[in-house]
């Protein structure tokens, strides 16, 4: 009997170390999640953009070829984007 109790630990185990596995699948890169959130403010999707809002790694300063989430924004006419970025202080560059 005390042998069909160690079998049965051993799985419990092994399922433990698989979620490990899965979450470091699921984490993306700091550089992803900025190029994605500037993807979307140029393609004016601001459900996509708000996602990437959502994550507190994704920086709305980041700038690629002089363009900002926010210049992409409001080059598109978005004013419930740019507002959502100016709530997470994207405009801080232009403050000066």
């Amino acid at each position: 009997m005390t042998e069909e109790v160690n079998n049965e630990e051993v799985p419990k185990d092994q399922e433990g170390s698989g979620s490990d596995d899965e979450s470091e699948e699921e984490e993306v890169s700091v550089d992803d999640l900025n190029n994605g959130l500037l993807q979307a403010c140029r393609e004016n999707n601001i459900e996509a953009a708000l996602g990437f809002l959502k994550n507190a790694k994704t920086n709305p300063l980041y700038e690629k070829e002089n363009w900002t989430p926010l210049l992409w924004a409001a080059c598109n006419g978005n004013e419930d984007l740019c507002q959502a970025l100016i709530k997470v202080n994207a405009h801080a560059p232009y403050l000066h």
